[in-house]
């Protein structure tokens, strides 16, 4: 009797969440805002002619109505990898319609109304393909897992809906995401799945500036460094007498001087477990602002526009740019960014090495994110980072067997080049006690 009584309420459940997600508002395809840009890797003699990549944009116009069904015409153009992106636009005889949570396509071809995608799906739901002439195809996509989820990188900071699906009897697997579409191939069509030759990939999807959906697997990928959704550095502290793990934590909200910025701050175990506020960041043109304590002109941090022998000028110490190189991390492909840290004297302008310093491409320094220059005596390296719990850099050198740290409070002052000072500065970042601080 409990059994089927609990069989009764799990079904009553079900019925109850499926009841919800009925009447669920989904965000609309259907945007004149909206442009899809899809990346294509060319196939034909690819020893030839190596990595050479078409891209397509496509947008919506109009707004017809088919079988009681609102569809808007889909617009293009097309370039290669190289070429400037074409003004113009030309439309197709092809339309994306929706209701609800299901995606349409129609053909002024074929003058069919065929179900390209639902992301009103639950776990376990099929749906089936059917091509332009309305015929069935023998195949099958299935539910595997749905969520609602904020997209790292995505400017707008908005939880979607997103179905993970499964082509029945192979490997093929997809997502579909409200309000963006299928995260292989955009709004292309799902018939694509069963052709051969080069397949396109959805390589970003924007509303009016907002970037909404980024790929990372395309070229030309920016990997941003401020993103939302919780972002952890573990550094490591390593000198004879001590080793200990410290951390920045980027999380939390805040507007200064109409910048939209998240939080920053540190934690350092070697100092009996002190989370310190550290200032906020934004990014623009992939560039890294941060806003101090108090102080509401930013700084800027971190500048991966820079080239081969361009030179960063910092309190002090200056980066100049020796290489820039492509590296795998983690499965992901990003830019490396080698420096090598100079100092100039007041006296006779002769000019010091103090060492070599790498950025990483959307994680930062790879010595400390703030303290770019080592101190005297004081070496620290980033062991990893991760976003929302994945793990983005993992450093295949981390020192094991940390010791705990006992601090040394002897009030020693010393400027941003590890240099000891008989006195606190006029103005300016100065080290005291192992802390930053901030004479005004």
């Amino acid at each position: 009797m409990k059994k089927v009584l609990l069989s009764i309420v799990l079904a009553a459940m079900t019925l109850s969440a499926n009841a919800a997600d009925d009447q669920r508002e989904y965000e609309s395809l259907l945007s004149e805002s909206k442009v899809w840009t899809m990346s294509c890797q060319g196939v034909v003699n690819p020893e030839v002619y190596g990595d050479i990549y078409h891209f397509t944009d496509t947008k919506l116009v109009g707004d017809t109505v088919i079988n009681d069904i609102h569809f808007m015409r889909k617009y293009q153009r097309q370039w290669s990898l190289g070429e400037e992106t074409p003004a113009d636009w030309t439309a197709t005889n092809d339309y994306l319609g929706q209701d609800g949570g299901k995606i349409y396509r129609y053909s002024d071809r074929t003058q069919n109304v065929v179900l390209d995608m639902d992301v009103s799906l639950n776990v376990g739901d099929r749906i089936g393909f059917v091509d332009e002439l309305g015929y069935e195809l023998p195949s099958f996509f299935v539910a595997t897992a749905v969520s609602d989820t904020i997209l790292t990188g995505a400017d707008d900071n908005k939880p979607r809906r997103c179905v993970e699906v499964q082509l029945e009897a192979s490997q093929v697997a997809d997502m579909w995401i409200e309000g963006i579409g299928s995260v292989t191939l955009g709004i292309t069509g799902m018939e694509w799945f069963l052709a051969s030759g080069a397949i396109p990939k959805l390589y970003k999807c924007t509303d009016g500036d907002a970037v909404i959906y980024q790929s990372t697997l395309s070229p030309g990928y920016y990997h941003p460094l401020v993103v939302r959704g919780g972002k952890k550095w573990t550094y490591r502290h390593n000198t004879f007498e001590n080793v200990y793990d410290y951390y920045y934590i980027l999380e939390g909200d805040t507007v200064i001087a109409g910048k939209n910025c998240l939080k920053m701050y540190s934690e350092n175990k070697g100092n009996q477990g002190e989370i310190r506020y550290e200032g906020a960041l934004y990014e623009e043109d992939m560039k890294v602002y941060l806003f101090y304590e108090e102080i509401d002109v930013p700084e800027v941090m971190y500048d991966f526009n820079c080239q081969v022998g361009d030179t960063l000028h910092f309190q002090g110490p200056s980066l100049v740019m020796q290489a820039i190189e492509s590296v795998e991390i983690l499965g992901m492909s990003r830019k490396r960014y080698d420096f090598q840290a100079q100092i100039e004297t007041d006296e006779s302008n002769e000019i010091f090495v103090l060492g070599n310093e790498s950025w990483l491409e959307g994680i930062g320094s790879m010595k400390d994110f703030f303290n770019m220059i080592p101190f005297e005596g004081s070496y620290n390296s980033l062991v990893a980072c991760e976003v929302n719990g994945v793990t983005i850099y993992q450093s295949p050198t981390a020192i094991q067997g940390v010791r705990p740290y006992k601090p040394k409070a002897d009030g020693a002052i010393y400027d941003l080049q590890g240099r000891r000072l008989s006195s606190p500065p006029r103005k300016g970042i100065y080290i005291q006690n192992g802390k930053k601080m901030i004479a005004r």
